[in-house]
């Protein structure tokens, strides 16, 4: 069932003028009657008399009388086709452009989408005769859907990816393992509250920034069992190959002129 425009354009001047000489009652009949004819179309005397309790002549004369002998408004009965109009062409546009960007969606007549477009359940508001347009953007709403199924689902890295990434690009691990923790206690939300989409670009974009690059290799007691003798020499070697697995530091070759 389509539904019933909410309304109608209402020039204030003109009734102003038009109704200059009528009396406060007369004006509240008056505007009764138009919304009446609005919502339920042309009038019959019986329904003119249920609504003002009689048949004021000075209010019945902005009303003209059909062959059927029911009353109506000229000038609103042009506003609704006027504004149906503007509707239908309005809707037209929009569901050219919803079937343009939509080529995989499949539109049938029992579709929610088809609905929405064909007219039976939106209405497309005309504000002023500037046309200025107050209704959903149909077309704005498809593209952020599209977009969000396009956009790729977001996969946390570990602790130890962080800090094998960090290491490979030079820094201390260290700056990884801070990046990590900051991320993950944060639900992989940015200081902006911005869903983090590539964590390898953050790092270069702003950790990597904050640290110091080619920082030295500390020795502490916890690692210094896994660590070679020879490696505590030449740790920040550019030739050794090196990366780290479970929070510790494996070496896959040795410079060259060090012997292990």
């Amino acid at each position: 069932m389509a539904q019933k425009d909410p309304a109608f354009l209402f020039y204030t001047q003109d009734f102003y003028v038009g109704t200059a000489f009528l009396t406060h009652a007369q004006v509240g009949k008056y505007i009764r009657l138009i919304c009446a004819q609005h919502q339920h179309g042309r009038l019959t005397e019986e329904k003119i008399m249920h609504i003002c309790g009689d048949l004021d002549r000075n209010v019945l004369d902005k009303f003209q009388k059909d062959e059927e002998g029911n009353y109506y408004n000229v000038r609103l009965e042009a506003e609704i086709e006027k504004r149906k109009k503007f509707s239908d062409s309005r809707r037209g546009n929009i569901k050219k452009r919803w079937e343009k960007n939509t080529s995989e969606i499949q539109v049938n007549n029992t579709s929610n989408t088809l609905e929405y477009t064909s007219g039976d359940t939106s209405v497309i508001h005309m504000e002023n005769e500037n046309i200025y347009i107050e209704s959903s953007n149909i077309s704005s709403s498809l593209e952020k859907e599209n977009t969000k199924r396009k956009r790729k689902e977001f996969i946390a890295p570990s602790k130890e990816e962080m800090m094998s990434y960090a290491a490979e690009k030079g820094f201390d691990p260290s700056v990884g393992s801070q990046a990590w923790e900051y991320y993950s206690v944060a639900d992989w939300k940015d200081a902006k509250g911005d869903q983090v989409l590539n964590w390898k670009q953050k790092m270069i974009a702003s950790w990597f920034k904050n640290a110091q690059k080619g920082v030295k290799f500390q020795i502490t007691n916890e690692n210094d069992i896994n660590i070679p003798g020879y490696v505590k020499e030449f740790h920040n070697n550019p030739l050794m190959k090196r990366e780290v697995v479970n929070g510790s530091w494996v070496y896959k070759s040795t410079p060259i002129g060090f012997k292990s």
